[in-house]
């Protein structure tokens, strides 16, 4: 997904920067009339060159903001694979790998990261985004209690942007945090001391 996003922000960034190049030519070349006055069109684009430059610093901004959040999810990743013993924990880094990564972590299988070979065709692509995301959520369900935290923190992926925010930071928890006693261990009761047979 942040791979994607980073894809679609560079692609973004280098049309605007042709087109602020062939707009910079084209005004160069013409002329204008403002209020009657001919004036080197140059003059009147000042307000767009300021606008597009905006713009590449908020998509400059927004590749370092994934990059970031990139790097916070594979190492918190890497750090919950090494907990549960999942290896090889450097598959975090790798995208698509990644993805694979939690399904082993999860104990569950593979198979649905194949969704994402259709993931290129219209309309299906929202069905298989739609269903590789629920699958994602499973996976994290389990390995949040792998870990010994609550399995419904894994809800909060599928909420947009604040519950993401929340998911971010509730997965360095389950990362660095102490680990719980896994949800799956049976309860141990508490050992009493033995009491003496009575004699018959």
């Amino acid at each position: 997904m942040i791979k994607n996003l980073i894809k679609s922000v560079a692609i973004s960034s280098i049309v605007s920067s042709m087109l602020l190049i062939a707009n910079q030519v084209a005004l160069a070349a013409a002329k204008c009339t403002v209020m009657g006055k001919e004036v080197p069109c140059e003059e009147t684009g000042k307000g767009l060159l300021v606008f597009v430059i905006a713009f590449l610093g908020l998509i400059i901004a927004s590749i370092t903001i994934s990059i970031a959040f990139y790097i916070y999810g594979a190492l918190a990743i890497m750090a919950i694979a090494k907990k549960t013993n999942t290896k090889p924990a450097w598959l975090a880094w790798i995208p698509i790998a990644n993805i694979y990564l939690l399904s082993k972590m999860a104990g569950m299988h593979w198979w649905p990261i194949l969704l994402l070979i259709p993931f290129m065709i219209p309309i299906v692509n929202v069905i298989t985004g739609i269903i590789l995301a629920i699958f994602v959520a499973i996976w994290y369900w389990k390995i949040f209690e792998r870990v010994g935290k609550p399995g419904w923190w894994a809800i909060m992926l599928i909420i947009p942007i604040v519950g993401t925010i929340i998911f971010l930071v509730l997965l360095g928890i389950a990362a660095w945090g102490k680990s719980g006693r896994p949800s799956s261990s049976p309860s141990i009761p508490p050992s009493y001391p033995a009491t003496p047979e009575s004699p018959k």
